[in-house]
């Protein structure tokens, strides 16, 4: 036997307005009498994730997430007839997610007959009402009813449109889709405005595609940690309590940002962290320039010369040192940290002042920070700061009759720099001295040489500078093959 009506509208009673199951007929158990919850399915898949940027008002025209069919768009929709309904009843759009009126009146679809074909539905064809017609006040019972989320137009009255003659004929709407992105477990090129997460839970992207986030807020309990950003773009980490830190809880790795030199921000914000790809360290921003933590033992000595037996203090090749973290070796001899000498600062200050006929050499343990990250010369190999400056020391460059960069530095922040070289090419038996002035104005970068000395015919070398980007080039070229430079270099700051 067929299920009466009765029983169906009581299921629908129960399910749509108690959420519950039917386990009996009404007169036996009421909606309120149900115990057993049954909420209706909401797929986390079809959720409209951008709907919040469905406006109060219809636009005129598509728009964002809102494909608006109409007249005036040219693309009122014609539908075509459900063949397994009985005939001219039911009407299928072909689309889903049409936006209902939940989000203003506007949104109400309008329902037109016309020729088939026909591009001006609203203008050349019949409109129907939901309502239905009627005639002299009485109803025909040819009310419709659209379904938004199936996009089915369907006259659930008990006739068809009074008067109407189908054939030749086909039914438009007029009306608002949603087309903007779906599901909670994808966030592919979508946008958020503010998002609260309560309860530690995570949110994922699983497709690989962008998600555009304003402000994220995550309140929980665990840790005591919030997480919120306070413009678009950036995400903050800042635990509720001072004394908290921010944990990565992982066995794998935590990626930074990563590039060159020249890629690096700016303006830069203190305690930035990069990985720096022309230099193959981790560096950080200071407040005045970038540093990068040692990897390895460093090791500095003294030029002959530095000591003059009276003087005991002198400039250390790092900063942020201590007396405990470099070892200083006196003639092959380690001296004692703290007694034999003192670290100040970017000072070394001897007890005793070292000779002139002293060898002097300091080793860096993997815990000294240097200033050489401030440059991006690929010769470096010793660097003092002091005062706004700059010194480096080239370990040498071998140059042949091809332009060869020597060193190169960043016009961000050094806007000169004084350069001393020293060429040998022990294939010929010459040698030369060359003195450089290179100064940039973040348009080009000009080069002046003086004091050239050679023990030759002729220069080994010539020097050229230009500004590539942020990054000035300094190059020479040998006159001859089997040139090598090296160079002492002086930095200043912008």
């Amino acid at each position: 036997m067929t299920i009466t009506v009765d029983q169906q509208v009581d299921f629908l009673w129960k399910k749509i307005g108690y959420d519950v199951a039917k386990t009996d007929v009404a007169n036996l158990k009421s909606a309120t009498n149900e115990s057993i919850v049954s909420l209706p399915l909401l797929p986390g898949d079809k959720i409209w994730n951008q709907s919040d940027q469905i406006g109060n008002v219809q636009p005129s025209s598509t728009t964002g997430v809102v494909f608006v069919h109409s007249d005036a768009n040219n693309n009122s929709l014609q539908c075509t007839q459900d063949v397994t309904a009985t005939p001219n009843r039911t009407w299928l759009t072909g689309y889903t997610d049409w936006i209902p009126t939940v989000y203003g009146s506007t949104y109400n679809i309008k329902v037109y007959v016309d020729s088939t074909g026909s591009t001006t539905p609203q203008t050349t064809g019949i409109q129907l009402y939901a309502s239905g017609s009627s005639t002299l006040g009485v109803s025909n019972n040819d009310e419709w009813f659209f379904d938004y989320q199936a996009g089915v137009l369907n006259f659930i009255g008990t006739n068809l449109p009074n008067g109407i003659n189908f054939t030749g004929k086909s039914v438009f709407i007029v009306g608002a889709r949603y087309t903007g992105t779906k599901g909670l477990n994808s966030f592919a090129n979508s946008t958020l405005g503010n998002l609260t997460i309560s309860g530690g839970d995570t949110i994922t992207n699983n497709t690989g595609g962008n998600v555009g986030i304003g402000n994220i807020t995550v309140n929980t309990t665990v840790n005591g940690t919030t997480i919120y950003s306070t413009s678009p773009g950036n995400l903050t980490l800042s635990p509720l309590n001072s004394n908290s830190s921010v944990v990565v809880n992982s066995n794998a790795a935590l990626v930074i940002p990563v590039g060159n030199t020249a890629q690096r921000p700016v303006p830069a914000a203190l305690g930035d962290v990069r990985y720096n790809t022309d230099l193959s360290l981790i560096e950080f921003y200071n407040g005045s320039g970038w540093i990068t933590t040692i990897g390895q033992v460093s090791s500095y000595i003294y030029p002959n010369g530095t000591f003059d037996g009276t003087t005991t203090t002198f400039p250390l090749p790092w900063i942020d040192a201590s007396a405990a973290s470099i070892l200083v070796i006196i003639n092959g001899v380690v001296q004692q940290p703290n007694n034999a000498y003192v670290v100040v600062g970017t000072n070394i200050t001897f007890a005793a002042p070292p000779l002139p006929t002293d060898s002097v050499e300091l080793r860096g343990l993997a815990s000294v920070v240097a200033v050489q990250s401030n440059l991006i010369g690929p010769v470096a190999n010793l660097v003092i700061s002091a005062g706004g400056f700059i010194e480096q020391q080239s370990i040498g460059t071998a140059v042949d009759t091809t332009p060869v960069i020597i060193d190169q530095f960043n016009s961000l922040q050094f806007r000169s720099a004084k350069y001393f070289l020293s060429i040998s090419n022990t294939s010929i038996s010459q040698y030369m001295n060359l003195e450089l002035s290179v100064l940039q104005d973040s348009a080009n970068a000009y080069i002046s040489s003086y004091n050239s000395l050679f023990s030759g015919n002729a220069a080994l070398i010539s020097v050229s500078a230009a500004l590539v980007g942020t990054t000035v080039e300094v190059k020479a070229t040998g006159t001859h093959p089997g040139n090598v430079i090296k160079f002492h270099v002086l930095y200043v700051d912008l």
